[in-house]
């Protein structure tokens, strides 16, 4: 055994002579044809130059790059130790729209254990009941659900535990669904899933995101079905009920991947998803009075995309800029943490050759478990064609499966930590996504900025640029403007059925109507609609008694209306979502 002292051994590659910054941008040029190095450096959407080489120079100062995991600003994530143990939480996408049809997915598709991503018909987002909504729409792209019995024979033999449901503008009414199911489960057992002894219910071990965006809705679909503070009067309630009665359901989501599937670049999907934020936490802070449990209530929604190192910069980011915002708002270091939930993109899926899609998914996939997302959904390659067959969830979810056990991403903490270039970007980012928040905070706000065209036409900018890029092939997206097969048929869609299912579904409401206590009903939705002006902190209490009376969904969303005219929320020119 060498008895040398450790100090007077020589470093590991001592005979080496250290490069210079010069040296290792001529070896780049030389690799590259001997091209100028201005020539090598990358034009951005974000309006950022990514350069083909970073050193440690590009770090410099950067204060965030010395933190810790698991510390504020949370740039190099939350819960650190429990990521290596259990990596990210894997989530299915599901949306059948028939409740029988949707319970059959979930059964015939292997789970380990993680939440639904649930997609819900356009019906069910806005309040309506599916005999007073348009035909065409009850079932269409998403799962229909009006009543207890809905929520029962769509999760039956799963229990609701870390679902992730976006609800549109509301989500209290289908918060009061699923809890009146829940409390109700006949296999819910007790063993494991006791009663609080606080509460005196199971609903303690409920987690995952049931939540509403306002904003969001309103940016996607132009309207929202009821007015604005009306939406924020039921967001504040759900996060002060969710806060003493769960194990942490989110009760606001702020989605940007409606903006990223419009087109938006890094910056601005950051900036828009910011504002967003903060016009929740300002209505929340204003109704509950304690910031920590709005921003606790709070979770953010990514799509990531094709440009890998933008993405995972993106995520943390967007960490250090949330921190930032809630320590701004006088929130303590836990209340500062983003959750992020990430979804692969819609923008560059395509119908063309649906197959390719499998490959970009696993790079969005490794760009999200990389830049720290907590829960990830890959969506399935035949997403673009409609309705996805068993086959292709089971793809999506082994994608997930090999990054966590064969890749082992979940064995390091912070994979991108300590990459110049991963650094760099992230602190560009933020420093532009920071201005461009101001700018829309000058201007008044995400609401003020939607209604007077700034985000849609910003946006719609940096889509014609990706468009061009396509057609001009500057960009390339393989099997639709390059190397495409010619000869591959294109799979068939199959008819869609919303007509037939608008008249089962009706059919289901009027014998549901038919079978219940009507009077002990209307009692119900009378004490609902007086509760919501009298006693607000018990609004989700009796939404919940209201359902367990047999009301439906559209009837519990009539009942909290204040103004029971036809007025309604602000209406904006919608996003145009990229189809290709």
């Amino acid at each position: 055994m060498d008895d040398t002292p450790a100090d007077d051994l020589p470093l590991l590659f001592d005979e080496f002579a250290l490069p210079t910054a010069d040296e290792w941008q001529s070896a780049a040029v030389a690799s590259l044809g001997n091209q100028p190095f201005e020539k090598l450096v990358s034009p951005s959407y974000e309006g950022i130059p990514i350069r083909p080489l970073y050193s440690r120079e590009n770090t410099a100062g950067l204060q965030f790059t010395g933190t810790l995991p698991d510390r504020p600003p949370y740039v190099r994530g939350r819960h650190a130790i429990r990521k290596v143990v259990h990596g990210w939480t894997t989530a299915q996408a599901y949306g059948s729209g028939r409740p029988a049809d949707f319970n059959r997915a979930l059964l015939a598709t292997e789970r380990d254990g993680g939440p639904l991503t649930v997609r819900l018909d356009g019906p069910t987002r806005a309040g309506l009941d599916p005999d007073v909504a348009a035909p065409g729409e009850v079932g269409r792209d998403g799962l229909s659900l009006a009543t207890v019995d809905d929520a029962l024979n769509a999760f039956r033999d799963y229990l609701v535990l870390g679902p992730i449901i976006h609800c549109g503008a509301s989500a209290l009414p289908l918060v009061a669904l699923l809890v009146s199911y829940f409390q109700h489960e006949p296999n819910l057992s007790t063993t494991d899933y006791p009663p609080s002894p606080i509460t005196g219910s199971p609903l303690i071990f409920l987690d995952g995101c049931v939540a509403a965006d306002p904003l969001g809705t309103l940016a996607e679909e132009g309207a929202l079905p009821l007015p604005l503070d009306e939406a924020y009067d039921q967001m504040a309630q759900l996060a002060r009920w969710a806060k003493f009665n769960t194990m942490g359901v989110a009760t606001a989501a702020v989605r940007t991947d409606i903006y990223h599937d419009a087109g938006a670049n890094a910056v601005q999907e950051l900036a828009f998803g910011l504002a967003t934020g903060v016009a929740y936490l300002r209505a929340q802070f204003a109704r509950v009075g304690a910031i920590d449990i709005a921003a606790k209530s709070i979770q953010f929604h990514f799509a990531i995309g094709g440009r890998f190192f933008m993405e995972v910069a993106k995520l943390r980011a967007a960490r250090l800029l949330w921190s930032q915002v809630v320590e701004a708002f006088g929130g303590d270091e836990e209340s500062a943490e983003l959750t992020i939930h990430a979804r692969t993109a819609r923008r560059n899926k395509t119908a063309i050759g649906p197959h390719v899609n499998m490959l970009r998914a696993t790079t969005e996939a490794l760009a999200a478990a990389v830049g720290g997302a907590d829960t990830l959904c890959v969506a399935p390659f035949d997403e673009p064609l409609g309705a996805p067959d068993d086959f292709s969830r089971r793809i999506a979810r082994n994608v997930q499966i090999i990054l966590q056990e064969e890749a082992h991403l979940t064995n390091l903490i912070d994979p991108a930590g300590g990459s110049y270039a991963v650094e760099a970007l992230t602190d560009e980012l933020a420093h532009a996504a920071w201005a461009l928040f101001q700018e829309i905070e000058r201007r008044g706000g995400m609401l003020a900025t939607l209604e007077s065209g700034f985000v849609q036409s910003s946006i719609a900018e940096v889509a014609a640029r990706r468009a061009t890029a396509l057609a001009k092939r500057r960009d390339v997206l393989v099997g639709v403007n390059q190397f495409a097969n010619p000869a591959e048929k294109p799979r068939p869609v199959a008819p869609s059925a919303n007509e037939a299912l608008y008249t089962e579904r009706a059919a289901q409401l009027a014998a549901h109507r038919a079978n219940r206590d009507n009077a002990a009903c209307a009692a119900a939705l009378a004490q609902l609609a007086h509760v919501m002006v009298a006693a607000p902190e018990r609004v989700v209490e009796a939404a919940v008694a209201a359902a367990d009376a047999g009301a439906t969904l559209g009837e519990m969303a009539a009942a909290l209306r204040r103004d029971k005219g036809a007025a309604t929320g602000p209406t904006v020119i919608p996003l145009s979502l990229i189809h290709i």
